[in-house]
């Protein structure tokens, strides 16, 4: 992906970035369910750049770790059939490329145990 790819990303899109990367500053735990993870992934870095945030991204397991006011917030890019990593884990807040009964069933009890947020991308704001 061009550099220029992730500057020309819907508002929207961006917008949703920037929630997950603020909440993360706040040291929540995030999730972004993506249609496409290399996008995502830009999507997240160039955000962090840009707004000055130090985040320690890991390639590997595509999660990013900022500095919170207690403890470090995290956020994890996942593709739509990778929902079942997050078995009998807690999420704050949830940013989701589209809905489907799958991942709405494996997201909401994860955000209802911690009052988490979640906003559907494929959803008009």
């Amino acid at each position: 992906m061009a550099a220029g790819d992730v500057t020309r990303a819907s508002t929207s899109g961006m917008l949703q970035v920037v929630a997950l990367l603020l909440a993360a500053k706040d040291g929540l735990c995030a999730v972004y369910v993506a249609d496409s993870l290399p996008v995502a992934w830009e999507r997240l870095k160039f955000a962090a750049r840009q707004m000055g945030i130090e985040a320690a991204f890991n390639e590997t397991h595509k999660t990013v770790a900022i500095p919170g006011p207690i403890e470090p917030g995290i956020i994890r890019v996942l593709g739509p059939d990778d929902t079942d990593k997050l078995r009998g884990s807690e999420i704050d807040a949830a940013v989701v490329d589209r809905r489907t009964d799958a991942i709405n069933d494996m997201i909401r009890p994860r955000l209802a145990a911690r009052r988490g947020w979640v906003v559907y991308a494929d959803e008009a704001l």
